[in-house]
């Protein structure tokens, strides 16, 4: 919800219509959250995460991260008569199959409250350890720190650095994995041709970076969600690699010149529009919902 909530407070605030997936059904729903529980390990161990943003795992992770977080789990189970470990739990357990119930398509961000509660009974696990054997703590917690800071390092920081983040789609049965907006748009600027004045982009992700690059440097002088007769040469950019994403048919403008542009980036699809002599204009295209 948490990553749902700006596509909410944006229609709101716009007028702008929004796409929300029917209610699923409980059992449906439950189904869905138990199929996708290894993912979820993904996420907690840093997996999906490298791979989606990175676009490869250098160095294979291991599940150190699932292992301290039952084992935390359970060390908080065991104090049961403890309010507030068992409210956390079920609260944390909430938080998780939410997403599920609310919209099909699933993403990292929909699960970021729930991986908060993961990162708390973790550590609150650690802190009951401690209790016991301040020794085995210690152990658990320089593992676990000194483990993340390496496969940080080595796959997300510097293969993102180096690849320029080549997010990737996942899919686990009806459940995709589709964010895009950890992506690298200082590269997206860099190779636009900044004589083309418009820049056309149906993605609120895309158009912000853009203006931010470009801020001091005047270069485009419109930025639209629509494409207009009026624009006699702009660029129309989207995501790459995404069933989300509008594939454009040079068949659909006969007035203009339609060519690719940007081809060697990963993240985005890049056309150049250029209106023909004695051309009266394309057709106009929305950006979606």
């Amino acid at each position: 919800m948490i990553g749902f909530s700006p596509r909410l407070l944006y229609s709101l605030l716009s007028n702008a219509r929004v796409y929300v997936e029917p209610f699923n059904a409980p059992l449906q729903a439950l189904s869905d959250a138990r199929m996708f529980l290894p993912y979820f390990g993904g996420m907690i161990n840093g997996t999906v995460i490298y791979l989606r943003n990175a676009g490869c795992v250098t160095y294979t992770v291991l599940p150190i991260n699932s292992i301290i977080f039952i084992g935390a789990v359970c060390l908080l189970a065991a104090r049961g008569r403890e309010r507030l470990y068992r409210g956390l739990l079920v609260f944390t357990l909430f938080l998780y199959l939410l997403p599920f119930f609310v919209i099909k398509y699933t993403a990292i961000r929909y699960f970021l409250s729930a991986l908060f509660g993961t990162a708390l009974i973790t550590g609150l696990g650690i802190y009951e350890l401690s209790l016991r054997s301040k020794r085995a703590a210690a152990a658990v917690l320089v593992l676990f720190c000194g483990v993340n800071i390496f496969y940080l390092s080595a796959n997300f920081f510097i293969p993102f650095s180096r690849t320029g983040g080549n997010c990737l789609l996942f899919r686990l049965g009806s459940l995709v994995e589709a964010s895009h907006h950890l992506v690298r748009t200082d590269l997206l600027y860099d190779c636009l041709d900044k004589n083309i004045p418009v820049i056309v982009s149906p993605e609120p992700f895309i158009l912000p970076n853009i203006q931010f690059y470009d801020l001091n440097h005047g270069n485009f002088t419109t930025y639209s969600r629509s494409i207009e007769r009026a624009y006699d040469r702009f660029y129309f950019i989207d995501y790459a690699q995404s069933k989300l994403g509008i594939r454009i048919d040079p068949a659909r403008f006969p007035e203009y010149i339609v060519t690719r542009d940007c081809t060697g980036l990963k993240n985005f699809s890049v056309y150049k529009f250029i209106k023909k002599a004695g051309g009266r204009g394309g057709l106009k295209m929305k950006a979606r919902d």
